[in-house]
């Protein structure tokens, strides 16, 4: 207990916190998870339990602790790197489907996982809202078209922008999930009389995209970069970039009426939407505010583009290869 009286003090520290990087901020969060849903901290005679030889006393108090501690690890560390911990940890849990009610313990367990990850992520997600249109204020109030790089990509742990948000970062892990768990396979699961928890995974990823959405409108499809360099690298030839002229060029000095880029631009949306849930997902979202949000302008579908290409290494790292990450865990659920 002296260990965890020790890392909730530490993890009460924002500068703390927010120096954990994602790979140890994903394996802390699976161990709070585990910990808090180990059945020795539940039992009715907790001081007589034992779990692996070693005597469970004061189960209550631990158990309280263990939850504050995770709740100070949602609220502390980089919020990005928490959003990418939690729906990783859900995709790891939920990937693959359990029946009602579970045959297994493994599949218990893999639920129960599960249904933490997205509490986590319902709790993370309440004020996303409010954040996002905190950061984003001048951007949104000014109806530009594209956000200016430095407050549009805020640097990942940064004490005095915390609790800023990489949207880039958490589209593209939402890509990810539904490129894992595909929306046919959530079809064949919204039965919750048949299936555990139903779609609720596949609804709660959805959430924290409607948060962003709702908050940014258009201005969204400017962080969709990742997901760009993604499906070009997955389906070689499938998307065209822009001339070079275009990308060299500043924003505001493209010609939105020349029909060779309006074309490129309806051609390359249209290929998204065949090949990504979440790139579908914005634009149908965005089309039922206004038909003409549904799509990318060109200056924003050129500064996603231009981020899919110079996205720093550090960033890289966290996310695109997040998937080596997990895959070499040992740990499943």
């Amino acid at each position: 207990m002296e260990t965890l009286d020790l890392l909730n003090d530490m993890f009460s520290n924002r500068d703390i916190a927010l120096w954990l990087p994602l790979g140890a901020l994903q394996t802390m969060l699976r161990e709070m998870i585990e910990r808090i849903l180990d059945p020795t901290l539940k039992s009715d005679d907790s001081s007589q339990e034992r779990s692996g030889g070693v005597l469970i006393q004061n189960a209550e108090r631990i158990s309280r602790i263990l939850n504050t501690f995770t709740m100070k690890i949602l609220d502390n560390c980089d919020r990005t790197s928490v959003y990418v911990a939690l729906i990783n940890l859900l995709d790891l849990s939920m990937a693959e489907g359990s029946p009602k009610p579970p045959q297994t313990d493994d599949q218990i367990l893999r639920m129960e996982f599960g249904e933490m990850a997205m509490k986590c992520i319902w709790r993370t997600t309440k004020p996303l809202n409010q954040t996002l249109y905190m950061q984003f204020m001048d951007a949104i109030d000014s109806n530009i078209a594209v956000i200016p790089h430095e407050q549009a990509y805020p640097r990942l742990g940064g004490l005095y922008v915390h609790p800023a948000i990489r949207v880039d970062l958490i589209l593209h892990c939402s890509h990810r999930f539904f490129e894992h768990i595909p929306d046919s396979e959530w079809r064949k699961r919204e039965n919750k009389n048949v299936w555990m928890y139903g779609d609720m995974p596949k609804r709660t990823v959805k959430t924290v995209n409607h948060a962003i959405v709702s908050t940014l409108y258009g201005l969204v499809w400017q962080f969709t970069g990742l997901i760009i360099r993604d499906v070009m690298e997955k389906h070689p030839g499938l998307i065209v970039p822009p001339p070079d002229e275009v990308l060299a060029s500043d924003e505001t000095t493209l010609d939105s009426t020349d029909p060779r880029l309006a074309r490129w631009v309806d051609d390359t949306h249209r290929k998204l939407m065949r090949v990504s849930e979440t790139w579908t997902f914005l634009s149908t979202t965005l089309s039922r505010s206004s038909k003409e949000l549904e799509r990318p302008t060109l200056a924003q579908l050129v500064s996603a583009f231009r981020e899919s290409q110079a996205a720093e290494a550090d960033d890289q790292q966290q996310t695109i290869d997040i998937a080596a990450y997990t895959s070499s865990n040992d740990h499943r659920h």
